[in-house]
């Protein structure tokens, strides 16, 4: 079998179409949404867009055209809130007419995760109410990898 990496961009049309019936399952690609989702190793599974919740992981087309995968922090006066789960700074106005789709489920490498699993949920409850102090813990976890790495070079 052969894989063939393709662009979001001339994906988009044949997304759009099986949104209509179907689910579809994209591997991730970017670092946006680490610790949760790690790039060309795990995917997710969007759903079309029904009721928008807070929390949510959505795909939705900002203005300049990029495709993006990040988490719904906040609502106000009709626009959205966003923030990938390795971000330290919001994105506003995103509005609903921009939202694809919305992430059903993911696999972290092999295991599949519902977003309606009641541990999913409270990482997600807890990782928006962290938002303030995401700087420190996104710092800490890049050192912690650091260590780890130049720890595993050193045993070989």
């Amino acid at each position: 079998m052969q894989i063939k990496n393709t662009s979001i961009n001339d994906l988009y049309p044949v997304i759009a179409q099986l949104l209509e019936n179907q689910d579809v399952k994209l591997i991730i690609k970017g670092n946006s949404m680490y610790p949760l989702l790690r790039s060309n190793v795990d995917s997710v599974v969007l759903t079309k867009k029904n009721k928008i919740k807070k929390y949510d992981v959505l795909f939705y087309k900002r203005e300049n055209g990029e495709y993006i995968i990040h988490r719904l922090i906040g609502k106000k006066d009709n626009a959205f809130s966003m923030a990938g789960d390795f971000e330290t700074e919001l994105e506003y106005p995103i509005y609903e007419h921009q939202v694809i789709a919305v992430i059903r489920s993911f696999y972290r490498g092999k295991k599949h995760i519902s977003c309606s699993n009641l541990l999913y949920k409270a990482y997600s409850f807890l990782w928006v109410m962290l938002f303030p102090n995401r700087s420190l813990i996104i710092a800490a976890i890049k050192k912690a990898r650091y260590a780890l790495q130049n720890k595993r070079w050193k045993l070989l």
